[in-house]
């Protein structure tokens, strides 16, 4: 079985985004869950319990961006379920690492990426940008 990647934007061939597939070893896959969820929040993470790191970002936004509309979602165990959700979150972000964190639908890196967005006041930005071209809606 195999599923489609977030656009790539670097697809092969005639340049621009494109979409990429890669097989899923479990017979199963999380990329559409990942694509939806990704865009149904302004600011969305995936995060693993035991990581500094993804507690340091989800303290950045809460202090910082308490206004704004942010989901998390930690992973805890060594379920199945998990480890191929962490495989296609590998898949479409090519990071290896938690947290994976989306801005309005697109990856921007892990904890350092988002720190970084916010010392520069691009962060801010980006969510007003987004917002102003699609209001979010709470589910």
């Amino acid at each position: 079985p195999s599923f489609r990647s977030f656009p790539s934007s670097t697809a092969e061939g005639g340049g621009g985004r494109g979409w990429r597939t890669i097989p899923s070893p479990f017979g199963y896959s999380y990329a559409g869950y990942i694509e939806r969820q990704s865009r149904m929040y302004p600011i969305m993470i995936y995060t693993l319990e035991s990581c500094p790191a993804c507690h340091s970002a989800k303290r950045l936004l809460a202090i910082n961006y308490a206004d704004v509309a942010s989901h998390f979602l930690e992973l805890a165990g060594e379920e199945e379920w998990q480890r191929q959700l962490h495989i296609d979150l590998q898949n479409l972000t090519g990071a290896g690492r938690f947290p994976y964190v989306f801005v309005c639908g697109e990856f921007i890196g892990g904890s350092l990426d988002l720190h970084e967005l916010h010392r520069r006041g691009q962060l801010r930005q980006m969510l007003q940008q987004c917002s102003r071209e699609r209001p979010f809606t709470s589910a």
